[in-house]
């Protein structure tokens, strides 16, 4: 008899059980968001800068922040994925240690951001422009990146993954870039 009479209430008590479980919350790639990016903070690269008439140098890094080229991105994602933003970096080709050639990096792209609940992928497309410093020298090359999107909050992550930047002419100067590197998000 007891039990016939708890039985109401057990049911009433796990009915409100489910009614506080919080609805799982949409990823950025389902609600949209601005994505701010702190791109190739740690990882391995090898970087190639020629200049007309001059020998090409490469440099080959493994480390942090400056050795790889840092850049922070903005980026806007609409609901369903697509994403639309540019990074903007600096970069420091060495000679024997010393500075040989120093750029700021122009890198707007276009991609499409597949996110699970968790992990993702974000392929990217695009262009990046090296603009030599002391120099008119403007390199264009054509790009392409796709980072492990890893979603350690609802606004907040890690970027991991391989690019590569492929000359579109060597006209003047040409970035050659090789990279698997690591970085941050956020999502607002």
């Amino acid at each position: 008899m007891r039990w016939v009479v708890l039985l109401p209430f057990a049911a009433l008590l796990s009915g409100s059980a489910r009614a506080e479980e919080r609805p799982r919350e949409p990823t950025v790639a389902e609600r949209g968001a601005f994505v701010v990016t702190f791109e190739r903070l740690v990882g391995y690269s090898i970087e190639s800068v020629s200049r007309q008439f001059e020998s090409e140098r490469a440099n080959r890094h493994f480390g942090v922040g400056a050795l790889l080229g840092p850049r922070i991105g903005f980026h806007g994602v609409v609901p369903g994925g697509l994403s639309l933003g540019a990074s903007l970096g600096t970069l420091a080709i060495l000679d024997e240690g010393r500075t040989r050639i120093s750029a700021t990096v122009v890198a707007p792209r276009v991609g499409w951001l597949f996110m699970g609940d968790v992990v993702g992928v974000w392929p990217r497309l695009g262009l990046t422009w090296l603009l030599v410093q002391g120099a008119r020298d403007i390199a264009t090359s054509a790009a392409a990146e796709v980072p492990l999107v890893v979603r350690l909050g609802p606004h907040a992550g890690l970027l991991a993954g391989p690019s590569a930047e492929v000359p579109t002419s060597r006209e003047q100067a040409a970035l050659t870039s090789i990279a698997f590197t690591a970085g941050l998000y956020g999502a607002f």
